[in-house]
């Protein structure tokens, strides 16, 4: 009986693992790469000096840092490079690659740490106070409350100095040096937050429990939090006279700029990516006056596109036509064999409406597992309401309902927490971006697009891209202001002019990094530079092509590159690749 149960035990493992491997399922990724445990590792590390030295503007964090990228510089360095697999040399690049750019960053925050310090020089006083207290050295309450009473006299000397100094400044100017200005004071004002905090909880973890701090401490500490309070307002109060402080931003400089593009692996300067923009630009045009002519509008496209965009679901029925939308697309790369798309991705998607609030800087749906629907709300003006209306137009919707979902950024999502998962550290909006992006191009390609109405609404985003990246680099080369990064996109693009605002905010507000506008054309314009070295060359099948891509995970495009043409790779260096003469 007991051998009969373990033979019936055997064959139904048997079925078991049978039907894994042939359902519709989606596979399971076993590779192991050498260098896995080594980015799992420098991750950890660099969270735990992150946590441990949190006190901002500290310099001991600096000095820190800097040993731990020479240290793991070292590491590297000493690791066999020549008998790794392609995986495990791309993973080596893309470690070694992350060390090099932290490191710069560290020495970019460190020179904005210095422009933000000169508003705050009693911050070395706080700094002290609690790195010492985290780092569990002992207290001595007398000197702690010595330390806060020249803290209290830095402060009220600082006050002074910044009123004055205000005093002779005209507050409505708005040159660039002024809005710089205005940019550091932002800066110092919400690190004065956290050096606050920092103090706070300097304070929190002495008083009461060691009798002798709150006897030297208790009078004073109140009034060294309150002069900080008054301060943050004060520095706070800078950009009150500014019509709308939400289009302030901090250009970087080219300096910074070819450094973040050293990271994500172009091999461009920001200047030769403005003029393929710019080129790409005049294609998009020019296809936009073809559709424009169809529709009875000759060359005027910008009367066309008002056409377009009248034509938008009623309110409260955007949700209707996403599903629709959605359902079309996934039928379309399935039928056409583009990509794999689990049953489960095509299942587990979900929607949620974008508030009035939320579309000052959202003012079009975004996406993902959740897609974010930007519409008319009951409590906009009936100009808002036209502006979300016509901004979320049919054709303008269903030209990015599949950058969204399927095939883009939720198929996207859905593989990246499958395949490779630990290189989900090295996300580059090149990759993340320039997929959704590139399925732009190749859908246009394909004829997906059957009328004229959808071409515009295709070509319409593409233009966009084409805008993203000219303002963008050129708002951080300090060649064009945010006042007239709208004005490009409203006249170039067709935008309205609530969108091209609340797209701008994004841009500079420093939720993004510099280079993010950039990525998704750019992106899409180096997967598709693969797609016809390989597919239309015939080396690989669309199914091939994508589904490998998608299994590399969000990795900067030039190593996915590396991973589907086994692309020589050196220990320190890798090959240039000029995407755009392809």
């Amino acid at each position: 009986m007991k051998h009969i149960t373990r033979l019936i035990f055997y064959i139904l493992t048997l079925i078991s693992h049978s039907m894994i491997h042939t359902a519709n399922a989606q596979e399971i990724d076993l590779s192991q790469s050498k260098l896995q445990s080594y980015i799992q590792t420098y991750n950890a590390d660099h969270r735990a000096i992150q946590y441990l030295y949190s006190v901002p503007l500290s310099k001991n964090r600096d000095a820190r840092f800097q040993k731990f990228y020479k240290t793991w510089q070292g590491t590297l360095n000493n690791l066999p490079f020549d008998t790794y697999s392609q995986t495990e040399k791309i993973d080596y690049h893309l470690l070694k690659n992350k060390i090099t750019y932290h490191q710069n960053r560290l020495t970019n925050q460190i020179q904005k740490d210095k422009e933000i310090a000169k508003l705050l020089p009693f911050a070395p006083i706080i700094v002290t106070l609690e790195e010492s207290r985290i780092l569990r050295n002992p207290i001595n309450p007398q000197l702690a409350a010595k330390q806060l009473q020249s803290l209290i006299d830095q402060t009220k000397h600082t006050i002074q100095n910044y009123s004055s100094s205000q005093n002779n400044k005209s507050k409505f100017s708005s040159s660039a040096k002024d809005n710089l200005d205005f940019f550091i004071a932002q800066n110092a004002a919400r690190t004065l937050s956290k050096l606050s905090k920092s103090l706070d909880n300097w304070h929190q973890f002495h008083n009461k429990y060691d009798p002798s701090f709150t006897w030297w401490t208790s009078n004073i500490y109140p009034q060294a939090q309150q002069l900080l309070r008054d301060y943050n307002r004060q520095l706070t109060s800078t950009t009150n006279n500014i019509k709308d402080k939400s289009l302030i931003g901090n250009p970087i400089g080219k300096q910074a700029l070819l450094a973040d593009l050293k990271n994500e692996m172009i091999d461009y300067t920001p200047d030769e990516l403005i003029t393929a923009a710019e080129k790409e630009y005049a294609w998009c045009l020019n296809e936009m006056k073809k559709a424009s002519r169809q529709l009875g509008y000759g060359d005027n496209w910008k009367e066309a596109l008002n056409h377009v965009k009248s034509k938008s679901p009623p309110p409260g029925k955007q949700d209707d036509f996403i599903k629709v939308e959605a359902l079309r697309a996934v039928r379309f790369v399935e039928d056409n064999q583009l990509v794999t798309v689990p049953e489960l991705c095509k299942e587990n998607w979900r929607m949620r409406m974008i508030t009035e609030r939320g579309q000052r800087t959202t003012p079009f749906f975004t996406g993902g597992e959740i897609i974010r629907i930007a519409y008319p709300t009951d409590t906009m003006t009936y100009q808002q309401k036209m502006m979300a209306l016509r901004g979320n137009n049919k054709h303008f919707s269903r030209a990015v309902v599949h950058h969204e979902l399927i095939p883009g950024h939720h198929l996207q999502n859905f593989y990246e927490q499958r395949y490779k998962s630990y290189r989900k550290t090295f996300s580059t909006p090149f990759y993340v971006e320039g997929w959704a992006l590139h399925w732009e191009l190749l859908l246009w390609d394909l004829d997906y697009a059957t009328t004229p109405e959808d071409k515009i609404g295709l070509l319409f985003w593409r233009m966009h891209r084409c805008a993203r990246i000219i303002v963008s680099l050129n708002f951080h080369l300090n060649k064009m202001t945010p006042r007239q990064m709208i004005n490009f996109i409203v006249d170039k693009v067709g935008h309205e002019q609530a969108g091209a605002t609340s797209e701008v905010r994004r841009f500079i507000g420093g939720g993004y990094s510099p280079l993010y506008q950039c990525g998704y054309l750019l992106g899409g314009m180096q997967i598709k530079s693969l797609h016809t070295k390989l597919v239309v060359n015939g080396k690989m099948s669309n199914r091939q092509f994508h589904d490998t891509i998608l299994k590399q995970n969000t990795i900067p495009i030039k190593m996915v590159k590396a991973a589907l043409t086994n692309m020589p790779l050196e220990k320190n260096k890798t090959p240039k690749w000029k995407f755009l003469d392809d």
